[in-house]
């Protein structure tokens, strides 16, 4: 991999990684193709502290996209046996971002998720955005990460693919692809605006609100404080979860539950004040800024954002208690 390539992939990491509008907290990737192999970011690592080349899985291209197109019922546990030994395990949406490219970057835009994730018929802001941005512009069903993503995604995906193009994933963000990293970064950067033009924010640094704060690290529990919370706000707001990211921290909802511990931690409400419980200050440091965003996006879309359903959340949870370990013993 070139020394241009490398920075190239760091510089969009540090832009889709820039804030918690973006990433709501460690969400999101980026990837690119060199030759015959897809360098994508590896699983865990946040996007903003993406900074050297063993953060990159390289997985071979065509074989990536012919175990996808295999349908083979095992595909996204036989992915990770694509990758080097002792190279870490790649990004789960490593399928889709192979079917895009060469230079892919995919981030939780609360503006994004926002705009298509409100139960209104998403395809009316698409067309606009398509118009505006003048690149071919789609939005495409919520599905569990992984292949059952990948597969909403080729269907979305016109018979032969543009150069360029954005995709806006219902409660999971936004995509965009091009030839050129600095195009990526551009283009995505114009999706933002775009689409908070569309929800009648403000333009510029006024429309972006301060996180949320969190108090001295409890593993019973931290209180997040700030002025996007109070006993004002509609506790509906924080009584579900509305992005992936979101239902693994959200743990079994907002009063504390006995039982099996929820995949990464759990978000209560106690005295009119929130507080969130984990097991390390940097699950709570997520937390944090996957709750600020929940909070931007309901003040935005005046408590119009559609959550994750029930039966999504419960899958998301599973596989989030299997993946980091904290399934019921």
């Amino acid at each position: 991999m070139s020394g241009q390539k490398q920075w190239a992939r760091f510089a969009m990491a540090a832009l889709c990684g820039r804030n918690f509008l973006w990433t709501q907290g460690g969400g999101g990737n980026v990837s690119f193709f060199d030759e015959d192999r897809l360098w994508i970011k590896r699983s865990g690592v946040r996007l903003r502290e993406l900074d050297d080349t063993s953060d990159l899985v390289p997985l071979p291209l065509q074989e990536v996209r012919g175990l996808f197109f295999s349908d083979a019922p095992d595909m996204d546990d036989r992915l990770e046996g694509l990758a080097p030994e002792e190279g870490g395990a790649p990004s789960v949406e490593a399928f889709f971002h192979s079917l895009l490219g060469p230079w892919t970057a995919h981030a939780h835009l609360v503006s994004a998720t926002a705009l298509v994730s409100t139960g209104t018929d998403p395809g009316v802001p698409t067309a606009q955005l398509e118009r505006t941005l003048g690149v071919v512009c789609q939005w495409v069903p919520y599905a569990p990460r992984g292949s059952a993503l990948a597969r909403e995604v080729h269907r979305k995906l016109p018979a032969e693919k543009p150069a360029s193009g954005v995709l806006l994933l219902r409660n999971h963000g936004a995509v965009v692809w091009g030839p050129d990293p600095v195009d990526v970064m551009k283009l995505f950067d114009d999706v933002d605006v775009a689409c908070r033009d569309l929800l009648g924010l403000p333009p510029g640094p006024g429309a972006l609100p301060d996180r949320l704060q969190a108090a001295a690290f409890d593993p019973e529990g931290a209180e997040l404080t700030g002025e996007l919370w109070s006993g004002d706000v509609d506790a509906a707001a924080l009584q579900a979860p509305w992005t992936p990211d979101a239902a693994l921290h959200f743990g079994h909802g907002l009063v504390p539950v006995d039982g099996a511990p929820p995949a990464l931690g759990r978000l209560f409400l106690r005295d009119q004040r929130i507080f969130y419980s984990c097991a390390h200050p940097d699950i709570l440091a997520n937390a944090v800024e996957i709750v600020s965003a929940q909070l931007t996006a309901h003040l935005w879309t005046d408590g119009g954002l559609s959550f994750l359903n029930a039966d999504q959340t419960d899958a998301l949870l599973r596989w989030g208690a299997g993946k980091y370990g904290t399934a019921a013993k």
